[in-house]
Parts: structure tokens; C-alpha cells; sequence
């Protein structure tokens, strides 16, 4: 069989048998039988039988390719990260980690080492781990030819060797990669468990999908010079799944590269610093407008059965209308690129401020003024609930989701359909208070609380004879889209631009997501008050902010969001809440940072000065 090496697979090559020993062995041995990064669910089950290999290493190098497609160039990557994770979380074998791996044969390109070191003698001996993996991966007419080969250093005989051809899918979900692993591990004397078989034998989890792949996508950036790429792709990794030590790693120390202002050695002067900085600039404007451009906000919709009412009654036709059988609310899912991207965002704009030569460069009205003609900021955005304008920047618009259903009576008659229409947010991008964040537009709901994202279904002129004492609503596509299937299995809709994930709830379960009131929403920690003026005059000027709500930890209030004059009078907070300035009435926010933001209840008293001017005090117990 041959194997058609790229260059840094071949270097690595070398780097193993020159360098390594076995105490650089990044993922040791596990102590307990568990799956650990595989992107299954953790299992406290054993997943293997005997050793599993225990006292055995292995290096797993990137793939070689050939005839991939520029955007399937990651694959290499994908694959070798994936064998990395299945081989630490299914064996007791130590592998060898990508980022040690990738330092030692860097050090050897760096001309550091002379033509007669001894690094270099040792070029071609026998590495220091017990097998070496290589492989590659070749597009055919029909799929992706998958070859690995497992190599014992110690004679250099071959010891395990897979071959496959897949689809493009099955590599890209890890279905492909999985099944290798599970064939490789049996052929080096591993004995996988049922459970185990059963894990590396079907799909892994979204997260750990998503993270494998952003992962390796920050591979291939870096290694094109695209910094800011790279940290957004590894900073969205170790969200999705932080049982990825590489992805944290790689991700802390990008970071704290480009947070420190340095650029290199190539900054020798005062110019070159400069040139630098704004080709920084210029990469991070263009990546994340390309970014933005395709990013897309996943959504949930809950639906639980609520009571069937007759709403109004028709003699002549002798027909009523029907409302209940199903509640939906709708919210936009929390996705992961929205913090990753800014962090990432955050983290430039930092690094340019520790420069310390941001003003004298001409660079330090960025982001609002931008380094190329299409900038993160391309207008000003005016929210009349903030009576404050701000730079922004709409994401994701609005976007409208048609949910068609109809009602069964006991002979299994559709007797009448009906629709919702439900409108998730729109997501901005802010910078204000030299700090990049995110935040979701809720001012039509706020303007009529009817329009948005929670609706009853409802039935107009069913006919009387047709109503049995039994009737059933269903849901039966979703913009045009069957579910049938999707929600026998309560899965996920993909509409190719998004996806929307169906949940049945029970009212119980609904109203504990909530936080047990329907006033509140919250998007990225960040807590948003929908019918504020209701919600306070109800509870007689007090408000009371809840932990949670819809399973998301409440750690921010957002700028305006409960500042409601004299109709609040008090505040019952959680500790530690992250509160913007005007979030409440006047002096609650510097109040609660002196109170060392301490959980309770804030009180406020507002007098008058000798000016006849307010007084705002406020007071707090616990």
C-alpha cells in the first residue's frame, strides 16, 4: 500500500524519531475505563477489556492528501484530531498530542539545529514511541479513499493497516473516522466493550462534530497566516466541547500572543510595527465580514399540549372556533460562534491597545473607523428603547417560521388546520465602552407582545358534528417542511442556512425553563425583560431577577434594560451579575459594585435636594 506524505507529515516523521521521549506523551494513559474527549456521552461503564494497551504509545500525524477541494482541505486535520480523540478515549495507550508534536519538528525547521548537530545525527533512528500512525487521504470519483497504516518503530514493520472509501459526510460527521478507529484498536490488541463498539460505531455528538471541525479549520488558518481565523475557530472549538484540551490550549495561547501587541521579530522598527498591525486589522475586518455574511442563529421551538377552549360559536353554520391543543415558544439556541467570535473580536482590540502606539499610529478610533472600505461597523444603529445610539451591526436578521398543524377527532378525521407564524430576533454586533458584545433586538416584542415568539394553536369554523369528545393537534410541517419524522424522534429540522430543534415539553418543565414568569428572555447570560411596564406594576414596583431561565445562568442586565423611573422601587438580585450603567434607575449600578455585588434586596428612596433636584439612595439587606 502506498502513503503519499505531505511535508509537515513528513517532518513530523522526523521529529518523532529524532526527539521524543516517552514522558512527552501528552495524553497518558487513562486511570479509569471511560471515554473521555470521544464526543460520546461519558459512560461509567468500562470500554475496554484487559490493558487496553496500557504501557503502549503511539503518534498519530497528520494525513497526506491528494486532489481535496480548497474548503475540504481541512480533512487531514479533521481526521488525525478525531484518531487523536478515539484513540486517548477508547485505549489506555498514551498519544502523542498535536501541539508537542507540532513545536518539535517547527524547532528542526527553524534552522536552529546545524547540519552536523547531533539532533540531526539522530535523524532516522527509532522514535521513543512504541508505533507511529500515517496516512492519507485521496479524492476518487467515488468519495474520499481513506488509508491509514500503523508502523512499530522498533523494526519499522507494519503492525495495522485500514482502507476505505467514504463519502464526503461521513468523514465530515466523524462517522468514517470512527469506525478506523474502532478497526485500528482491535488490530493492536484492543478489546473494546459492547459499549464502547456501540459508541465508535455510531454519529458523535453535534458538539463534539462541530468542535473537531472548528479545530482543525484553526489549523489549517494558522498555518496560512490567518491569525484572527484561527482564534475564533479554536475559542469556538473549546466552547463546543472544552473535553478538547487541544483546542483550549491552542486557543490560551494564540490569545495571549496577539492580546500582548507583539507581532514578531519582522517589527524591528516603529514602521514595520505599524505595517503589521494594520495587515492585523485588515485580516480581522475581512474574515469576520465573510464570517458574519454566513453565520447563521439555530433556533428551539417548545411545544406543549394545553387545553382545548371554544373561543366563539356560530348558529348559522353552526360551526365554533377552537383555541389550544399545542403552545409554541420559540428562542434562538445560544450558538457557540457568538461569544467565540467575540472574544476573538476582543482579543484584537486589545492587543492594538497594548501596543501603546495605537493614537500616535492613527489606528485608534478602530473599530469605528475602519482599516478597508467595508468595516465591522457600517452604520449606527438608533434603539428607541436605549434612546441611545450606538455602533452596530445586524447579524442575523429576523427571520419568520410558519408552523402548520391540524386536529384529529377519535375516528382519526382531520376535521381542521390551522397556523402560527413566530419570529425569532435579530442578533447585533455592539461595541460601546471599548468592548465588543452581542446582544438580541426585542423592541417589537416589546411594542406589541402578541407579535414574536410564543403562540397558541388555534382552529376557525370547525364544524360541530365533526368535534368528538377526543381530539389530538399535531404539528405537521414547518415552512413547508415535513416533520413527521423529526418529531417521532424529537430531533432537528435542517433548513440549510439553519436548523430549528423541536422539544415537547411538559408545562411544568416549561415554566421551570421560563424562571416561572413569561417576562423575562435571556440570550448569551445576558437577561432581557420583555413586558417591563407590566411586570413591575404587577409586582407593585418590586423586581425580582431570577437565577435562570430557559436553562441559561442569568450573569448579565443589559444597558436599559430595567431602568423604569419612578416605577421601581426595588430589586432583588443574584451576586456577582455583570450590570451595565442605566440598567436600573439612577446609582443602582454603582451601588450594587460597592456592595461587592452582593445577592438580596436593593431598596430605593428618592428625595429632593435644596435644588428640588432627585436624590436616588438605595439601600440593601440580604
Amino acid at each position: 500500500m502506498n502513503f503519499k506524505l505531505n511535508m509537515a507529515a513528513a517532518v513530523a516523521v522526523i521529529a518523532v524519531i529524532a526527539l521524543f521521549t516517552l514522558t512527552t506523551c501528552g495524553s497518558s494513559a487513562p486511570t479509569s475505563q471511560t471515554a473521555r474527549s470521544s464526543g460520546s456521552t461519558a459512560s461509567a461503564v468500562p470500554l475496554w477489556t484487559g490493558d487496553g494497551g496500557r504501557g503502549r504509545s503511539i503518534a498519530i500525524l497528520e494525513l497526506g492528501s491528494s486532489g481535496l477541494a480548497e474548503d475540504q482541505g481541512y480533512l487531514p486535520n479533521l481526521v488525525q484530531g478525531e484518531l487523536v480523540s478515539n484513540f486517548s478515549g477508547f485505549s489506555a495507550m498514551s498519544v502523542l498530542d498535536r501541539i508537542t508534536l507540532e513545536a518539535q519538528y517547527a524547532e528542526l525547521l527553524s534552522g536552529y539545529y546545524s547540519d552536523d548537530a547531533e539532533a540531526s545525527w539522530d535523524l532516522g533512528h527509532l522514535p521513543n514511541t512504541d508505533y507511529l500512525m500515517l496516512g492519507n487521504i485521496t479524492r476518487t470519483g467515488s468519495g474520499f479513499a481513506l488509508q491509514l497504516r500503523v508502523t512499530r518503530t522498533a523494526d519499522k514493520m507494519t503492525e495495522a493497516t485500514y482502507s476505505q472509501i467514504f463519502s464526503f459526510a461521513a468523514l465530515d460527521t466523524l462517522v468514517g473516522i470512527r469506525r478506523a478507529s474502532l478497526d485500528l484498536l482491535e488490530k493492536l490488541g484492543v478489546k473494546p466493550t459492547a459499549t464502547a463498539r456501540e459508541e465508535l460505531t455510531s454519529s458523535a455528538t453535534r458538539n463534539h462534530i462541530g468542535a473537531q471541525t472548528a479545530l482543525s479549520q484553526g489549523i489549517v488558518a494558522q498555518r496560512q497566516g490567518a491569525e484572527v481565523a484561527a482564534l475564533t475557530q479554536f475559542m469556538q472549538a473549546a466552547a463546543l466541547n472544552p473535553s478538547i484540551p487541544e483546542a483550549a490550549s491552542r486557543s490560551t495561547i494564540l490569545a495571549t500572543t496577539i492580546s500582548s501587541g507583539n507581532i514578531g521579530e519582522a517589527a524591528r522598527n516603529d514602521i514595520e510595527w505599524r505595517r503589521a498591525w494594520i495587515a492585523r486589522l485588515t485580516e480581522t475586518e475581512q474574515f469576520f465580514n465573510d464570517y458574519f455574511r454566513n453565520v447563521t442563529l439555530n433556533s428551539v421551538l417548545y411545544y406543549v399540549n394545553s387545553e382545548i377552549q371554544q373561543t366563539s360559536i356560530s348558529y348559522e353554520r353552526e360551526t365554533v372556533d377552537i383555541r389550544g391543543g399545542l403552545y409554541f415558544v420559540l428562542r434562538p439556541l445560544s450558538d457557540n460562534w457568538v461569544p467565540s467570535a467575540s472574544e476573538a473580536l476582543q482579543t484584537v482590540y486589545d492587543g492594538l491597545r497594548a501596543t501603546g502606539r495605537a493614537s500616535a499610529w492613527g489606528l485608534d478610533r478602530w473599530p469605528q473607523r475602519p482599516i478597508t472600505d467595508n468595516g465591522l461597523f457600517p452604520g449606527r444603529v438608533n434603539f428607541e428603547r436605549f434612546q441611545y445610539s450606538i455602533p452596530a451591526r445586524t447579524l442575523v436578521p429576523s427571520s419568520l417560521f410558519n408552523i402548520d398543524y391540524e386536529m384529529l377527532n377519535s375516528r382519526n378525521e382531520v376535521i381542521a388546520q390551522g397556523r402560527a407564524t413566530l419570529s425569532n430576533r435579530r442578533v447585533h454586533l455592539c461595541f460601546r465602552d471599548n468592548r465588543f458584545s452581542f446582544f438580541v433586538d426585542y423592541v417589537e416584542s416589546r411594542r406589541n407582545i402578541n407579535v414574536g415568539a410564543a403562540a397558541y394553536s388555534s382552529f376557525q369554523r370547525v364544524k360541530v358534528d365533526d368535534i368528538t369528545e377526543n381530539l389530538i393537534v399535531r404539528i405537521t410541517e414547518i415552512n413547508e417542511q415535513s416533520v413527521k419524522d423529526v418529531l417521532q424522534n424529537n430531533g432537528i429540522i435542517d433548513f440549510g442556512s439553519r436548523t430549528l430543534q423541536l422539544q415537547n415539553l411538559s408545562k411544568e418543565r416549561l415554566e421551570a425553563l421560563r424562571g416561572g414568569s413569561r417576562n423575562f428572555d435571556i440570550f448569551q447570560g445576558r437577561l432581557i425583560g420583555i413586558d417591563r411596564s407590566t411586570m413591575v406594576r404587577e409586582g407593585e414596583g418590586r423586581l425580582t431577577i431570577p437565577n435562570s431561565i430557559w436553562g441559561e445562568q442569568v450573569t448579565s442586565i443589559g444597558f436599559g434594560e430595567f431602568n423604569l423611573g419612578f416605577d421601581l422601587r426595588q430589586v432583588t438580585i443574584g451576586s456577582n451579575i455583570m450590570v451595565e450603567r442605566d440598567s436600573f434607575p439612577p446609582n443602582f449600578a454603582e451601588f450594587y459594585e460597592k456592595n461587592r455585588r452582593r445577592a438580596g434586596t436593593y431598596t430605593l428612596t428618592i428625595t429632593n435636594d435644596d435644588s428640588f433636584n432627585h436624590v436616588y439612595i438605595w439601600s440593601f439587606r440580604p
